[in-house]
């Protein structure tokens, strides 16, 4: 098991952080534990994304993008998926011209109105301090770099107990630790003696961390207030990736690629997927009646609209791409 791996799979586990965070937003709930358990820990999808922005920005960085070239990539694959986003929504939701500009420009998330797509403004900050960072990010100081970002940012998020901002800066750490993975893995550095067992370790010890943040916070206090709903996600998040990977490779070579497929294409259409379910949910769920005896606590119903939005992001993700494919060769023609 090493890093490697994880860059061999990294649009697959985006998939599975997409369909993650699909299943914690969607309204229903599973009578058995572990789904149950799978469900409300979905927050940790948005550290998955964090975590591979951080690793593949570091790959980005080695392969010669700088300055405007590294931020016109970036900001070419999200605004042209969120603009229109946004638009629908705010026309759906009926914000005004105010609303709209502050929600647009993720303003609504840091003073509290809405926070339904903060990951992308969140994005839009880290991407701005990336280049800086590893620009440092070298000569073997990358291991002490690491440590001491993920330090300051922790230190940071501590000034915002109890606030909604919190979600950002708890998270930060999560996006150094990153860069971190994948230089290990661009490099192909030497494994890290018993990574396996540390990886369990970690694992388990996040887990039950999270297990008692639930178990022992009735009124979310523990949980949103003092950020223990994603702190214990710095042991959960790097060795779940490494654990996806070896589970997508083991698929792979055990006929079971299909599956592996679908992850890929979840994880292609993954930013969609995140803009578009909770549209597709105020829209679907009015309009598609199954039978009480076949709810099953909703669950029949919201796995439906997951598939329905896999679909629609899909086609709404190339639509969009083939459309700037095309204005592109106009100019150029």
């Amino acid at each position: 098991m090493n890093e490697r791996l994880i860059s061999k799979y990294r649009t697959e586990i985006m998939g599975f952080a997409a369909l993650w965070i699909g299943v914690l937003h969607a309204q229903m709930w599973f009578r058995f534990p572990l789904l149950q358990a799978y469900k409300l820990s979905g927050q940790g999808g948005v550290d998955l994304f964090l975590f591979l922005s951080g690793f593949g920005l570091y790959y980005a960085y080695q392969k010669g993008e700088r300055g405007l070239v590294f931020y016109g990539k970036r900001m070419l694959r999200i605004l042209p998926l969120y603009i229109p986003a946004v638009i629908a929504r705010c026309y759906y939701f009926h914000y005004d011209l105010k609303w709209s500009l502050m929600f647009a420009t993720s303003i609504s998330f840091w003073t509290g109105f809405d926070r339904s797509y903060w990951y992308v403004g969140a994005v839009f900050v880290l991407y701005a301090i990336a280049p800086l960072y590893l620009k440092y990010f070298k000569d073997g100081r990358e291991e002490k770099m690491t440590i001491c970002a993920m330090a300051v940012a922790l230190l940071v998020s501590l000034l915002f107990w109890h606030t909604t901002q919190l979600i950002f800066f708890v998270r930060v750490a999560i996006y150094f630790l990153g860069f971190y993975a994948g230089k290990r893995a661009y490099h192909n550095d030497p494994p890290i003696p018993g990574l396996t067992w540390k990886a369990v370790v970690s694992f388990v010890i996040g887990a039950v961390w999270l297990y008692l943040a639930f178990r022992f916070d009735h009124d979310e206090v523990i949980l949103y207030g003092m950020g223990m709903y994603w702190y214990p996600n710095l042991l959960i998040i790097p060795p779940l990736c490494l654990f996806l990977s070896r589970a997508f490779e083991w698929l792979e070579a055990h006929r079971c690629g299909w599956y592996v497929k679908v992850h890929h294409a979840m994880g292609e259409a993954s930013l969609a997927i995140y803009l578009l379910h909770d549209l597709c949910m105020k829209y679907f769920t009015p309009r598609i009646h199954i039978p009480a005896s076949l709810s099953y606590n909703g669950i029949l119903l919201h796995v439906l609209i997951l598939i329905l939005t896999v679909i629609i992001s899909w086609i709404y993700q190339k639509a969009v791409f083939m459309i700037i494919g095309l204005i592109g060769k106009g100019k150029t023609a």
